[in-house]
């Protein structure tokens, strides 16, 4: 009967543990996931936030766009610009430093890059072949 009774109490122990583990590990649980929560509310807000920020400065710069045409031709150029480097490599050219400040002076009496001030050269040849 000693043995029985050690048995049973063994037994119980080992139900209340496993049921006190589960609780634990369900009050883990239910942390985790309030917390979870609160960081997803919490980065809603920010990215809420972060929307109206852009939404102001996009409307800040239809004002300024609205204000003052030559703007609008000074994007366009900038917009010209990235879209013609997408499609760029690299090259490198051997000079002098005379010669590069040449160059660069050159470009910049034309208000251009130098790589649109070589784009120009390399056109003025198939503008001549149409023209005759």
């Amino acid at each position: 009967m000693e043995i029985e009774e050690q048995y049973r109490r063994d037994q119980d122990e080992l139900e209340e543990y496993f049921l006190t583990r589960q609780a634990a590990s369900e009050q883990e649980s239910l942390e985790e996931q309030l917390e979870m929560e609160a960081w997803g509310a919490d980065l809603k807000k920010k990215q809420d936030e972060l929307n109206t920020d852009i939404g102001k400065v996009k409307q800040h710069k239809a004002k300024i766009m609205q204000e003052d045409p030559s703007r609008q031709e000074w994007m366009q150029k900038i917009r010209g610009r990235i879209m013609a480097d997408k499609n760029t490599v690299n090259i490198t050219i051997v000079m002098t430093k005379e010669e590069r400040k040449a160059l660069k002076l050159l470009a910049l009496e034309q208000d251009i890059s130098v790589s649109a001030l070589i784009r120009q050269w390399l056109q003025e040849p198939q503008k001549d072949e149409v023209e005759k």
